[in-house]
């Protein structure tokens, strides 16, 4: 136990550690590019720009946080978060890995699993994404002109797909949201911009019919 909690302390450090040396590094790009070029913003347009993306993306950044944790861990969630690309790569590699190994993600062997699939997964990514620009740039005009048409239907291919194997699983849950949902945003929501605030409204929903249905025994 008294390891376990080492390693739990540890890994919180360390993620805590990282994610303010990203925060920097994140801000030292804007910060360099205006003492480049001598030219800086005015208060109130970085004001006006934090309001406008902070309304759609800091509750999605909090729920998103609520919402992976539990099923990535401590150590993935600190490596997810850094690097990226969490609901369409590295939630489902943590999943899988932890349903080969049958172990749970609340279990120590779990966290560390979900660590590793997700460090995994960032490495082989960056390595097929790498080569994968190299390798394409001869082909830049032919992707653009001929492949760009079908560019739309590849997000909700693979959310779609992701849909599918987590639907699958507890189906009886997933009925009363995702029915609600899809209508909500075929008659009602128009406007795709403001479609990514009702991430948290989706989980609510989902979270208290499960409730529900829990304190029903149908699930």
């Amino acid at each position: 136990m008294k390891n376990s909690m080492d390693y739990m302390d540890r890994v919180h450090r360390t993620g805590r550690i990282s994610m303010i040396i990203i925060v920097i590094l994140l801000l030292m790009v804007p910060i360099l590019l205006c003492l480049q070029s001598g030219v800086w913003p005015q208060g109130d347009w970085i004001l006006s720009g934090m309001l406008a993306v902070g309304m759609i993306y800091l509750p999605i950044g909090v729920i998103e946080v609520l919402n992976y944790s539990p099923l990535i861990g401590s150590g993935g969630t600190y490596l997810a978060f850094i690097t990226g690309n969490i609901s369409n790569m590295k939630l489902p590699c943590a999943v899988n890995a932890l349903e080969v190994t049958k172990t749970n993600v609340n279990t120590k062997e779990g966290e560390v699993i979900s660590t590793i699939s997700i460090a995994v997964s960032t490495i082989v990514t960056t390595v097929i994404v790498g080569a994968g620009v190299l390798l394409i740039l001869p082909f830049k005009d032919f992707m653009i002109t001929t492949l760009a048409p079908i560019s739309e239907y590849i997000l909700p291919s693979i959310f779609g797909a992701l849909g599918v194997v987590f639907i699958s699983k507890s189906w009886k849950l997933s009925i009363v949201p995702l029915l609600l949902m899809t209508l909500l945003f075929i008659f009602v929501i128009k406007d795709d911009s403001i479609r990514a605030v009702f991430v948290p409204v989706a989980s609510l929903i989902s979270i208290v019919c499960a409730r529900f249905m829990y304190k029903k025994q149908w699930v």
